[in-house]
């Protein structure tokens, strides 16, 4: 959740144009949910499939070195 603050700080913080929660784990009322709303909308970040429900984003683990390569690889695309 600390990168997804990160990148979209970075990003000058633009509003996710998502209707509703994207992520089963990240609820409206965390601190970081703009933040992991605009990566799904950003196409940043896809989550953890958790059928039959939404993906999750898994906020408090860390990120890997290869996952944060991707990130800012798609970041540089896109933003």
């Amino acid at each position: 959740q600390a990168m997804a603050a990160f990148l979209w700080r970075n990003a000058g913080e633009p509003p996710s144009t998502l209707p509703s929660q994207y992520f089963a784990d990240v609820a409206s009322s965390s601190s970081f949910y703009a933040a992991v709303q605009w990566m799904a909308d950003a196409e940043l970040s896809f989550g953890t499939p958790d059928p039959p429900g939404l993906p999750r984003y898994v906020p408090s683990i860390a990120v890997s070195r290869q996952a944060m390569a991707a990130f800012l690889f798609r970041f540089d695309a896109c933003c």
